[in-house]
């Protein structure tokens, strides 16, 4: 007997709500898989939960591996670590005007990195980076003041940074709560860095190439891209490729720093506005500063002008293999003999080291194709 209730329906609406439960739970699943980490407890536009906000996403990270950085500025604490990724993660946001990670202490160390290694072979590799803005916070330029980086991929593997901002100067919203320093303050720290421990000496060699930087904008920096610092022991990140970036407001715009070094490719990225840390007058600049070997730079655009000495290209004494086919560029040292004008591009060039072929074409000057073998 049942009592006038039709049993067959009330099975097929039980099994219609235990799909749509299922359903719902698994759409949960999916969303969650990459939160918005305000949603998680992140506070924006305040830098009181700097430490708050910097623990938090490290541990969305280690949950979720992926983190959505929503619109806002997320202060977050160098001296507390920074953000730590692991293989595998992922930061995204929204844009990289909208999408704010700001340094809130003045330490020296990164905003975004790994752990350093402790171990030989302990990997990072699989990061990606991309849609976000990343505010360094160096203050009134001194010589003691401490080196920050904006995203330290010392290290990390197969790895991608791309459509992210980084500098000391406010980008997008982030002008709406910082005041934008003087130039002669922004030219501090390094926008992003790259470097490994040498494979053949180290016992502490975990990799540390075949990255990827691209459509990248770093606006205020010492230094706007380090690939192997004097920090990593004869440091060789291989295989690098930066692309399609826009670095300003600099002392080095790309700057390759080890011997060891091969198989770097940078290509269509716009280098300009060099200017002097407090306005050192000491100060050499140059867009490329190239140490390795088998380094390949095509094309792009380099502008600016300086009282101090400035290079296109500046070759280290044992760099060899070297081929650039320089792009656009319009550098300006003044002097007796060019008062006001572009100087010619062959003046903007050191050549060093042996077997390299540097083209390019200078306009300002001779009207003519440049071809510098050695």
């Amino acid at each position: 007997m049942n009592n006038g209730i039709n049993i067959e329906s009330c099975l097929h609406k039980l099994i219609n709500l235990m799909l749509a439960i299922v359903l719902s739970t698994s759409m949960n699943v999916i969303a969650s898989s990459c939160p918005d980490i305000a949603t998680l407890g992140a506070v924006s536009n305040n830098s009181a939960f700097a430490k708050f906000n910097t623990v938090t996403i490290n541990s969305a990270l280690s949950t979720y591996s992926c983190v959505t950085i929503p619109k806002g500025i997320f202060w977050v604490s160098v001296s507390a670590g920074g953000i730590i990724v692991s293989s595998g993660n992922t930061i995204k946001g929204v844009n990289s005007e909208s999408s704010m990670l700001v340094a809130a202490d003045r330490s020296p160390g990164s905003i975004i990195s790994r752990k350093i290694p402790i171990a030989r072979d302990d990997y990072v590799q699989g990061v990606r980076i991309h849609d976000i803005g990343v505010v360094l916070n160096h203050g009134t330029y001194h010589t003691q003041n401490p080196v920050m980086i904006g995203i330290d991929f010392s290290h990390i593997t197969g790895s991608h940074i791309s459509n992210v901002y980084v500098g000391n100067a406010p980008e997008g919203i982030a002008k709406l709560a910082i005041p934008t320093p003087p130039k002669s303050d922004q030219t501090q720290g390094i926008g992003i860095k790259l470097c490994t421990y040498n494979s053949g000496l180290g016992t502490l060699y975990s990799g540390g190439e075949r990255n990827i930087i691209e459509k990248t904008k770093i606006w205020g920096a010492k230094i706007g891209i380090s690939i192997d610092d004097q920090t990593c022991n004869q440091s060789a990140a291989h295989a690098t490729i930066i692309r399609d970036s826009d670095i300003q407001t600099v002392e080095y715009g790309i700057a390759q720093q080890s011997n060891a070094t091969a198989g770097v490719t940078l290509s269509g990225n716009t280098i300009q506005d060099f200017v002097s840390a407090g306005g050192n007058p000491e100060t050499m600049m140059c867009a490329y500063y190239i140490k390795g070997y088998s380094i390949n730079i095509q094309g792009g655009y380099i502008e600016g002008r300086s009282t101090n000495p400035l290079f296109a290209l500046y070759l280290g004494d044992n760099a060899h293999g070297v081929k650039a086919d320089l792009g656009y560029v319009s550098l300006n040292v003044p002097d007796s003999n060019h008062p006001g004008t572009p100087t010619p591009l062959v003046q903007m060039i050191r050549m060093a080291g042996y077997r390299n072929l540097i083209t390019g074409y200078d306009m300002f000057s001779s009207g003519n194709w440049i071809n510098l073998s050695n």
